[in-house]
């Protein structure tokens, strides 16, 4: 049965006569890595001082301390609070680069 044929029968024939495995034939994938491992590998490389924001968004933050794959960052809150957290180095963003500041 030719593809056209096949999409005019539609879905449903295919499925019927057990042409599907005939038709796609077998499906072969490359073993699926672990979100970690990812997110490792695309990990930005981050300096004290540097403008961060975490991947699932939130406030941005500075950069405090870098040791291993943590890094330790501090922001302050509406009300005018600072607070700081350590998170790990592949759950933040690259760098930001903040528009400079116009003089006049």
């Amino acid at each position: 049965m030719s593809k056209r044929c096949l999409a005019i029968a539609g879905v449903t024939a295919v499925l019927a006569s057990g042409l599907v495995a005939k038709c796609i034939g077998p499906v072969m994938a490359a073993p699926a890595t672990s979100h970690a491992e990812e997110q490792s590998v695309h990990a930005p490389a981050l300096r004290i001082g540097d403008v961060v924001r975490l991947r699932s968004g939130g406030p941005l933050m500075t950069v405090n301390k870098v040791a291993g794959d943590q890094a330790t960052c501090f922001w302050s809150t509406d009300e005018g609070n600072v607070l700081t957290g350590s998170f790990a180095i592949a759950e933040l963003t690259a760098p930001i680069t903040l528009p400079g500041v116009d003089p006049r």
